[in-house]
């Protein structure tokens, strides 16, 4: 899979080299980053419009818009967590915060307001319910938290 400034998401055959897919974003915002979903039933992708959205896998359509963190320049990847209430969407935001929305409906299960003092560049998860994150700011080194919803 690739994501790219020209609001694609393309999935390749890696054997053959060939594009099999490209899902279009509707206002052609660059596109920061995309993951398939752990179940494999969508295309989770985050877009410099601070828009993170759900993509059907089938009809290669946008099912849902999370919304709530700043992109505007950077390439946040999202990650995704299981716990005891279902799987959580976690996404670290430009303001220094980490966001987490419930897959099921898309509500904010988590806001952790200036996690970091810098643009939280990456986060990733476990499913023991584990959350480890960094930012641009060299002074504040890499975080890990226990996130329980």
């Amino acid at each position: 899979m690739s994501a790219g400034n020209d609001g694609l998401v393309r999935l390749w055959d890696i054997m053959g080299g060939q594009c099999m897919r490209t899902l279009v974003e509707e206002t052609s915002q660059p596109i920061a980053a995309a993951m398939f979903a752990p179940n494999g039933s969508c295309i989770i992708s985050s877009c410099t419009d601070s828009k993170i959205r759900l993509w059907d896998f089938v009809d290669s359509q946008v099912v849902g818009n999370l919304k709530g963190h700043k992109c505007e320049k950077f390439g946040l990847q999202p990650a995704v967590m299981s716990g005891p209430k279902g799987d959580m969407l976690v996404s670290g935001s430009e303001e220094g915060n980490i966001l987490g929305w419930t897959a099921s409906d898309g509500s904010v299960v988590l806001d952790s307001k200036e996690a970091h003092t810098g643009a939280v560049l990456c986060v990733d998860a476990s499913d023991s319910g584990m959350l480890a994150s960094c930012s641009s700011d060299a002074k504040s080194p890499p975080k890990v938290w226990k996130v329980t919803e």
